[in-house]
Formats: C-alpha cells, sequence, structure tokens
C-alpha cells in the first residue's frame, strides 16, 4: 500500500474514533450487522401499526414477530403505549365518520342536476359505483376498528410479541434526577424532547426514554436501531425535507456514554425498518406492503379504503367544454373535491387519477368565467353608483324635480 494510502487509512481512522458522531451510517452497515442489532421501537411507531387497514397491520405483525428476539421497548415507551391506544383507535371511528360525510357531501353535490346539469351520465354512473365501493372500505375498516376496541385481537397479539422484551424501568429516585435535568437541557434546547415544554403532563417522556436506551446499549453491547415515526427538530436532523439521522447531540451523548465507537445507533421509521428487513429477506413482507406503510408515513391519509380501479374499469370520460357556464357554488364545489383529495389515500385516488384531472380541467375553466363575470359585475356595480353619484352632484335638483313631476 502506498504512504499516501496508509497515511490516509490511519487519520480516517482516527476521525472515526474522535469524532463518531460524525460518521454517517449507510445501508450496507445496518445490513450487516441486521442479525445481531437492537430494534428499539417508540410508542409513535407502536400506534401507527393499528392505523392503518387491517391486511397491512397484519403483515407488519409478521415482521415484528419474525424477528422478536431483537426487538425491545423502553418501559416508558410501553406505558406511553398503554395510555394512547384506546384514543388512537377511536380517533379513527371519528376520522370515518368525518371523511364519510365529507365524501357524501361532494357526490351529493355533483348528483344534482339542477345545479350540475353538464354532468355525464357516465360520471353518474361511475360516481354511483365509486360511492358503493367507497362506503364498503369506510364500514370494513369502520367494523375493524370498533372489534379492536371491544375484543383487542391485535392489542392482545403485541402484548404477546412483547412479553419479556421490556427494559426495566427507573426508579422513582431516578425518574426525579433525569425530570431534574430535563429542565436544564430544555432551557438550552438539547435534546430530546426540549420542544415538549409546552406539554401538561410527560414532559419528560423523551428523555425517559433515552436514557433507558442509553443504559441498553452499554450493558448489552449491541448496536441500536430506533424504530419511530418521530419527526421533530429535537429527535432528527433534516436536511432538504429528508431525516438525515439524529441529532448530532444525541449521537455525540450515545458514543460517550459507551465508550466504543463501533457500537452504532441509527434511527428508521417505520417503512425503512420493513424496506431494510425485505432486502435481508424478501420472503418476510411484500413489496406492496412496504409501499402502502411508505405512502402512510409520508404523508398521514386515509388509509384503508381499497383499489378498484381494474374493478370498476374506469372509462375515458368525455367531459366537454364548460367555459360558458357559470353553475351556483361553483368555488365551494371545487373546494370540496380538493379537500377530499388530501383526506383520502393516494394510492386509492391513483385509480381515478384520469377522472379527477378530468374533472380539475373541467372546474378550472368553470372556476375562471365564474371569477371573471364576479368581477365584471362588481366593475359594473361600481361604474353605475359613481355615474349616479355623478349625476346627483352636477343636477342635485333633478330627482326632487322628478318626484314633483310625478306628482
Amino acid at each position: 500500500m502506498p504512504p499516501s494510502m496508509i497515511l490516509w487509512t490511519k487519520t480516517n481512522n482516527i476521525m472515526k474514533s474522535k469524532f463518531p458522531a460524525y460518521h454517517r451510517i449507510h445501508r450496507d452497515d445496518l445490513l450487516e450487522r441486521f442479525d445481531d442489532c437492537i430494534f428499539m421501537f417508540d410508542a409513535c411507531a407502536l400506534l401507527d401499526i393499528y392505523r392503518m387497514k387491517k391486511e397491512v397491520t397484519d403483515d407488519v405483525f409478521k415482521v415484528m414477530e419474525h424477528l422478536k428476539e431483537q426487538i425491545r421497548i423502553p418501559y416508558h415507551v410501553a406505558e406511553e403505549y398503554f395510555d394512547n391506544i384506546h384514543e388512537v383507535l377511536n380517533t379513527q371511528i371519528s376520522n370515518i365518520k368525518s371523511s364519510r360525510t365529507d365524501f357524501n357531501k361532494f357526490v351529493q353535490t355533483l348528483e344534482a342536476k339542477r345545479s350540475q346539469p353538464y354532468i355525464s351520465k357516465k360520471t353518474t354512473d361511475l360516481l354511483a359505483k365509486l360511492k358503493v365501493q367507497v362506503e364498503k372500505d369506510f364500514k370494513l375498516q369502520e367494523d375493524y376498528v370498533k372489534d379492536q376496541l371491544i375484543h383487542g385481537e391485535y392489542q392482545n397479539r403485541m402484548n404477546n410479541l412483547l412479553e419479556g422484551k421490556v427494559l426495566e424501568p427507573f426508579s422513582k429516585e431516578e425518574i426525579a434526577e433525569i425530570e431534574k435535568e430535563g429542565e436544564q437541557r430544555r432551557e438550552n434546547k438539547v435534546p430530546p424532547g426540549y420542544k415538549d415544554a409546552n406539554k401538561s403532563s410527560n414532559r419528560c417522556g423523551d428523555l425517559i426514554n433515552w436514557k433507558e436506551i442509553l443504559r441498553f446499549a452499554k450493558e448489552s453491547g449491541k448496536s441500536i436501531v430506533i424504530v419511530s415515526s418521530e419527526q421533530k427538530e429535537d429527535w432528527v436532523l433534516r436536511e432538504q425535507g429528508c431525516i438525515i439521522c439524529l441529532r448530532y447531540e444525541l449521537l455525540a451523548e450515545f458514543y460517550e456514554t459507551i465508550g466504543n465507537h463501533d457500537q452504532l445507533i441509527h434511527f428508521l421509521s417505520l417503512d425503512l425498518f420493513l424496506e431494510l428487513a425485505r432486502e435481508k429477506d424478501a420472503q418476510v413482507v411484500s413489496e406492496a406492503t412496504v409501499n402502502e406503510v411508505k405512502n402512510y408515513v409520508a404523508q398521514p391519509v386515509v388509509q384503508y379504503l381499497s383499489y378498484p380501479y381494474e374493478t370498476l374499469k374506469i372509462p375515458v370520460l368525455d367531459i366537454p367544454d364548460f367555459s360558458q357556464l357559470v353553475p351556483s357554488g361553483l368555488e365551494e364545489q371545487v373546494e370540496s373535491w380538493h379537500k377530499l383529495q388530501e383526506r383520502l389515500d393516494p394510492n386509492f385516488l391513483q385509480g381515478y387519477r384520469e377522472l379527477m384531472d378530468k374533472m380539475d380541467r373541467a372546474a378550472r375553466p368553470l372556476w375562471d368565467v365564474s371569477q371573471k363575470v364576479a368581477k365584471e359585475e362588481s366593475t359594473k356595480l361600481r361604474e353605475d353608483k359613481a355615474t349616479r353619484s355623478k349625476d346627483v352632484d352636477d343636477n342635485p335638483t333633478k330627482e326632487k324635480g322628478s318626484d314633483t313631476d310625478n306628482n
């Protein structure tokens, strides 16, 4: 090896050992240590599993059960999970009801022939099929979530999965010391948890979880992969809209605590955890499941609608040019349509993308014309008012005289 290469290698090793927090961990590093690392789930990731449709939830559980010997959760995470699981399920039911109301209102708007005479029969028939399919999906998920609230099949499955995997809690005295430290860290914006300063309770929850992870890593000597849906700046470093890694302060604290720069700690969202598991063993989880979870993590939306594009055989619709029509309530209809798109699963909407684009193209000229007409009417009113005012100024007795003549 050339002397310059030897020098570079020594320097590189010195840099990594002296500044391990700044050494980026790549996919190959994780795959190399995959079979021997510990996956440390937080409450956000555990609860997100219940926010998806049943088939996806079931697939995620299968992956976790496959890797259960490598899974751990902090004791405080378990407390947060049990404190919030019912709220998560109840919120889903509320979201389904709200989404159902919004969707039905939108369909009713388009079905109103008097207001929407230009909607073709093809579109009306398609909307009828869409309404049946969407209601079926709403009902399926609603029944599933209610069943989880009453019978708790997946809650019991989670309990069995995590049996013996929960870390030991801190004593009351240790918790008091951590809370005291937490106050100082919040004042100086030292991660994690300073973004929770305004919370009325559990203000030190993140720090307690972090301290449990540090203690376990030091005692076990294992590399740690935190699986979390956390995106706050007091946990992760974000560049160009992407989460890069844990905050450098946390990484530095980790290596200072454990004293071993070869022991890794990394942060993965739930979808990246599944993606890594699939790369290690493609039989563990399907690509479709990974993509569904990825869509949820990227944009939390209604995730339980099916994908009936092939079932409905969506045709190419002949939507004419409505630029000469100005239907009433157009602004509310366009706004309702866009809000509905935001609430629904992008994968579900993909099957209807062609229809949605056509409806948007049809709505745009209507919107433009309605805005133009409104502007012209407003201008005309102002001009008429100005003309009347000028006439009165020029001939103040005109109106009085007219009244006298009429009498």
